[in-house]
């Protein structure tokens, strides 16, 4: 697969539909319809420059925030971004902003930047272990 084959085989996800809500007591499903998981091997991961994953993922949140302006909820999302490595996969999903917390039973290390999880996802060999480390910003309208 080549880097513009593999945009546009994820292109789906820039508009795909996700499950609004303000209640805390929804999490799971909230997971389960917002959580999106891209992967590349070492070798395409090579191809990718940082910027055109932060690109892919700003339109990603644009679409996010054009539903929230659509959505009669009047809630914020919290997007957040980290590296399975066990799976060896980026992930990224979106929760309501009214969780005080992220939902991940491991330990983590809150990244300041997104680009640090992507730059890490990106160079990084795709079996790494250890403490998770996210990013993690409001979107809200």
């Amino acid at each position: 697969m080549t880097k513009q084959e593999f945009f546009t085989y994820i292109e789906d996800i820039k508009s795909d539909k996700i499950l609004i809500t303000d209640s805390v007591d929804n999490v799971d499903e909230e997971i389960e319809t917002n959580c999106w998981s891209i992967s590349v091997n070492d070798e395409l991961s090579k191809e990718f420059s940082v910027d055109e994953l932060a690109r892919f993922l700003n339109e990603v949140k644009a679409d996010r925030l054009e539903q929230l302006r659509q959505s009669k909820i009047k809630v914020g999302l919290i997007y957040y971004v980290w590296i399975d490595g066990q799976a060896g996969q980026l992930r990224f999903n979106f929760v309501n902003s009214n969780h005080n917390k992220l939902p991940f039973r491991s330990r983590l290390t809150l990244g300041t930047k997104e680009n640090e999880i992507l730059t890490d996802y990106l160079t990084r060999p795709h079996t790494y272990f250890g403490t998770t480390k996210v990013f993690k910003e409001l979107i809200a309208v």
